[in-house]
């Protein structure tokens, strides 16, 4: 049984993933709109020509749901470090995103 303390962990953790979603989608989409970069994921790249945008943001929806559903089942089970790389990883296609979408800007120059 989770306790409230690791509960709250566990939601604060879930949070932070839902806005890195969140952030990827809208990023990715603000990039691939410029027309000046391009989905560097080919899976998401297949999702985007075949099903749109609308497809994505409902996969980044799943992954977060995904992700918390795991986080607060197997809490005790899985080191909390997998969850900190998960959300590591999320966090520097974010960060990618956002370079590109700066430079596309023009304030890269």
């Amino acid at each position: 049984m989770i306790s409230v303390v690791n509960l709250n962990r566990a939601l604060l953790l879930s949070l932070i993933y839902f806005l890195l979603a969140i952030s990827d989608y809208y990023t990715t989409r603000a990039v691939l709109e410029s027309q000046k970069g391009h989905e560097a994921n080919p899976i998401m790249n297949i999702v985007i020509e075949n099903y749109g945008f609308n497809t994505v943001l409902l996969l980044q929806i799943f992954s977060w749901l995904l992700f918390t559903v795991v986080f607060i089942i197997y809490y005790e089970q899985i080191p909390m470090e997998v969850f900190f790389i998960l959300l590591l990883m999320k966090a520097l296609v974010v960060a990618n995103n956002s370079i590109n979408t700066w430079v596309i800007a023009g304030n890269g120059n």
